[in-house]
């Protein structure tokens, strides 16, 4: 696996080289050549991920992966205790979107996907109706099919739903990506939320929290934005997401398990890494 991976990633450099080249030639300009190069890169991380030893779809290390733990109520279950449960189980145990939400659609920066410190790629594990992209277009893509169906819907109420975009990405990352979005997509403050709900960030784990003033789940595999102004407020993404969905009506117990899953996978991770003392 390894090997086909360097294989793959050596390949794809010389890919990249040689249609940067060809690209030129055609007199294209350096934004062209980059988003062509980016929908590039974000295929091939697509395909590939960022480790051999990674699950697919909860980006976590395969000998701890946490798929199963979906299928557990509080999340808080073992892979190994678990194994009994289908597939149908873990569809069944998808938490369901208030009445004015219609999907998430869970955008990805390309240099995140795949990272075993992410949170967002738990979101289409533990909601239904929930979807990851990588580029503008593939974004743009399940938009418009979550509208089509809305649409099929007779009922006024359901075409009045939204969908939500949680974005993924590093600080920096993530408002490029904000403001590559059109203006009329409307924006949404989640600070007071975060305050109000302090609640649901009650670390629920066995080993010694972050010594940070983060009250995020993640603080102990990330720096959260340290230093930087209002840092005390960065939650990850998942986290985001379901203060989100907690404002538009997503019952607490509901919003607790989904947290809890995503605290089973950072205790795994510094288990398995070696992290499990607090970092500053």
């Amino acid at each position: 696996a390894i090997d086909a991976r360097k294989a793959a990633s050596n390949a794809f450099h010389e890919q990249l080289v040689a249609l940067t080249k060809e690209l030129e030639t055609k007199g294209l300009s350096a934004q062209e050549i980059g988003r062509i190069k980016h929908e590039m890169i974000c295929s091939h991380r697509y395909e590939n991920l960022r480790n051999p030893f990674v699950c697919r779809k909860c980006w976590t290390y395969i000998p701890i992966c946490v798929c199963l733990l979906v299928a557990s109520v509080d999340g808080t279950a073992r892979c190994d205790e678990e194994t009994s449960q289908t597939i149908e189980d873990m569809v069944q145990r998808k938490s369901q979107f208030p009445k004015g939400v219609a999907s998430v659609v869970v955008w990805t920066h390309h240099d995140e996907w795949g990272k075993t410190s992410n949170t967002g790629s738990l979101l289409p594990l533990s909601l239904q109706n929930t979807f990851a992209s990588t580029t503008v277009s593939e974004l743009r893509k399940q938009i418009l099919a979550t509208s089509e169906e809305e649409e099929n819907i007779d009922s006024m109420e359901a075409r009045k739903r939204i969908v939500l975009i949680s974005i993924e990405g590093s600080w920096n990352n993530a408002r490029k990506m904000v403001n590559k979005l059109p203006t009329h997509v409307l924006r949404l403050d989640l600070g007071e939320e975060i305050a109000t709900n302090s609640s649901i960030f009650v670390h629920n784990s066995e080993l010694l929290p972050p010594i940070s003033l983060s009250p995020s789940l993640l603080a102990p595999l990330r720096r959260q934005g340290k230093g930087k102004v209002g840092w005390a407020s960065n939650v990850s993404t998942i986290e985001a997401t379901v203060i989100g969905l907690l404002a538009l009506g997503l019952p607490m117990a509901e919003a607790s398990r989904i947290i809890a899953l995503a605290q089973s996978k950072v205790d795994r991770i510094r288990h398995y890494t070696g992290r499990i003392y607090s970092r500053p």
